[in-house]
C-alpha cells in the first residue's frame, strides 16, 4: 500500500483495505487499549463513550469489566460501524 493510501486508511478506513488496516490496528493497539481499560476502573452502570473504535473487536474485553455498563461509541469511518455491529451482533 502505498504511504498516501496507508494515511487515507488511517484516518478514515473504507472497503477491504479498510477492513484490513482495522484488523491490523487491532493486533498493534491491542495493548494499549488493554492498559487503558484495566486503569479505567469501570464499574456497575458506568457510562463510556469511546472515539474511534475501529472494528469493534476491542469492545467486548471494556464491556466485560462490570455489569450493566452502557457503551456509545463515535467513528468516521461507515465501514468500521458496520464492522463492529456485525462483530457485536455475534457475540
Amino acid at each position: 500500500m502505498e504511504p498516501e493510501e496507508l494515511a487515507s486508511q488511517l484516518r478514515r478506513p473504507t472497503g477491504e483495505g479498510g477492513i484490513e488496516i482495522g484488523n491490523v490496528m487491532n493486533e498493534l493497539n491491542g495493548c494499549m487499549s488493554s492498559f487503558v481499560y484495566n486503569h479505567m476502573n469501570v464499574s456497575e452502570n458506568d457510562q463510556i463513550l469511546e472515539i474511534e473504535f475501529g472494528n469493534g473487536k476491542l469492545i467486548p474485553e471494556i464491556l466485560n469489566k462490570a455489569t450493566n455498563v452502557s457503551y456509545t461509541d463515535i467513528d468516521l469511518s461507515d465501514d468500521m460501524v458496520r464492522e463492529a455491529t456485525v462483530f457485536i451482533r455475534c457475540l
